[in-house]
């Protein structure tokens, strides 16, 4: 038996073992997938900015920072972007310019981002999925988002009281509890909220449209939990509601052995002991 080096590439070397020692371009290109697919298996660290994916932490971590040191400049404003894709969605809205026109509303877009995030609402197509819970987005954004609520990651930190949340959006609207500002009023009643959310669910009092829409997801309520009649959308959802009723407790920390009934409590709570071992390494 042999082992004949075939080649260096730019992510390792590929050995083939073989009895005769000649190049086999057949087994070179099976070696290759494998190691491609390998490479593609391990990458898990994504950036948020760009969707690019790392084999490592640390890589990622230097990625990011070019994206925040990096500033794209807007020459009519000056405004500042972190990413190429940001500046040009923001210049298309001094230039008028959007070449991506919706054939089903006319909605228009200046950027093909955009606007595939928008036809999606039309299709019903949702293509990232949880691994956690089997929740489906029509935006990686929103994937992204929603992970936390598994994780317990709430990376925006009130500068003011601390209290932190897992997305801009939720801290913008605490802080106005503070300033006191509510910017979004209602036309209707001159109602004033600190949010455009807020604002939404508001109107639907107008419009009668939440009673509408509160009836319709009593209907989308599949899932009956047969010990207290509570219902859910999601089997998902009622599983860990039946752990209620049964103290099923499946997920245990390997640090001190507490329990917990869902997978993102127990994220949470491994926080609190990273913290302790951050604080005695200081």
């Amino acid at each position: 038996m042999v082992t004949i080096k075939i080649r260096e590439i730019n992510f390792g070397t590929v050995y083939v073992e073989d009895t005769k020692p000649f190049f086999d371009k057949d087994n070179f290109q099976e070696e290759l997938k494998k190691l491609k697919a390998q490479k593609k298996k391990s990458k898990k660290y994504e950036c948020d900015f760009c969707k690019l994916k790392f084999s490592h932490k640390n890589a990622l971590l230097v990625h990011v920072n070019k994206h925040l040191t990096t500033k794209y400049k807007c020459e009519i404003c000056s405004k500042t972007y972190i990413s190429k894709e940001g500046l040009t969605l923001h210049t298309a809205r001094h230039t008028g310019d959007m070449p991506y026109e919706c054939e089903i509303c006319a909605s228009k877009f200046g950027v093909k981002f955009t606007y595939d995030n928008h036809m999606r609402i039309h299709n019903g197509e949702k293509p990232f999925a949880c691994e956690v819970c089997f929740s489906k987005f029509r935006e990686k954004s929103q994937l992204a988002v929603h992970q936390r609520i598994h994780s317990g990651d709430k990376p925006y930190a009130c500068h003011i009281c601390s209290v932190k949340f897992r997305h801009k959006g939720s801290l913008k609207a605490h802080i106005r509890i503070h300033t006191g500002e509510r910017p979004f009023s209602c036309e209707e009643c001159s109602a004033k909220f600190r949010d455009s959310s807020t604002l939404k669910r508001h109107k639907r009092v107008h419009t009668g449209e939440k009673r509408e829409k509160r009836e319709k997801r009593e209907k989308e309520k599949r899932y009956s939990c047969k010990i207290c009649s509570y219902k859910f959308r999601d089997n998902y959802f009622l599983n860990i509601h039946m752990r209620k009723h049964t103290g099923e407790r499946p997920f245990a920390c390997q640090v001190c052995f507490s329990k917990f009934k869902e997978k993102g409590s127990l994220n949470r709570h491994m926080n609190t002991h990273q913290k302790k071992i951050k604080g005695e390494n200081l």
